[in-house]
């Protein structure tokens, strides 16, 4: 799955008021969701609206320091080349679910003190959009699922480090089955979730997996004919462009 997120159209000329942290949005997130929404499948739809949620989450987190959004395009001094890098002069603090203290990239180093709090808020909002997709009957309190949240939040991973992500990971795995929230097999039988990470030769089996999430997009975004769903009807989207698998 691609990740990008709407500052190419949103964030250019920045303006607090009109963007804030709180209910970001954007045509680009509009077209996600209308790609969500009009997908002739199950599975499509459901593919539109991982992607969008993913993007939708992207606008908490790729924000400087003072918590103004990453351009998608960074200008190169004096050459005047356009670069479509995002936050990368500023590595991965950005993403990080806690406050990092003198974090460094090419930019050089910050303290990172609105990460916690808006990466709360983008849980409380997805929170709401999931809940509002699904069965509202079978959510959590919010107030349970923010214990959670914070906690998980609270684990201090670092790229380079996988045992904090390994944590994080037996946190959500914890929380999953004191819910007593299942897996669905093929065979529609049922078994726990398990999402861990600890023994890299033995990844839980609803980890994410890139080889399967690409080979899944390109079966989902067919249409109920198994053809390939056409690029001009799904503004902002980019669809695979090799046949549908058989």
């Amino acid at each position: 799955m691609h990740s990008y997120t709407p500052a190419g159209q949103l964030e250019t000329g920045y303006d607090q008021q009109q963007h804030p942290i709180a209910n970001p949005d954007s045509p680009q997130l509009q077209n996600l969701l209308a790609a969500s929404k009009n997908a002739p499948t199950g599975c499509g739809q459901l593919q539109f609206f991982g992607e969008y949620l993913h993007a939708f989450e992207d606008t908490f987190s790729h924000r400087n320091p003072d918590n103004i959004p990453f351009d998608a395009v960074w200008t190169a001094p004096i050459l005047g080349t356009q670069f479509g890098i995002g936050h990368g002069l500023y590595d991965s603090n950005p993403d990080y679910t806690w406050n990092v203290q003198m974090g460094c990239g090419l930019a050089g180093c910050y303290n990172w003190n609105n990460n916690a709090a808006r990466t709360l808020e983008m849980e409380s909002e997805v929170f709401e959009k999931l809940k509002a997709y699904g069965d509202p009957g079978k959510a959590q309190d919010w107030k349970d699922v923010q214990k959670v949240a914070e906690a998980f939040n609270a684990i201090q991973e670092r790229e380079k480090d996988k045992t904090d992500f390994k944590d994080k990971f037996d946190k959500l795995n914890q929380a999953l089955a004191d819910w007593n929230y299942k897996a669905v097999n093929e065979d529609q039988t049922t078994r726990a979730i398990d999402l861990s990470i600890s023994d890299p030769k033995n990844l839980g089996k609803d980890r994410y997996d890139r080889t399967e999430a690409e080979a899944n997009r390109n079966k989902n975004l067919c249409d109920k004919d198994g053809k390939r769903l056409k690029q001009d009807d799904y503004p902002g989207t980019i669809l695979p462009t090799t046949e549908c698998p058989k």
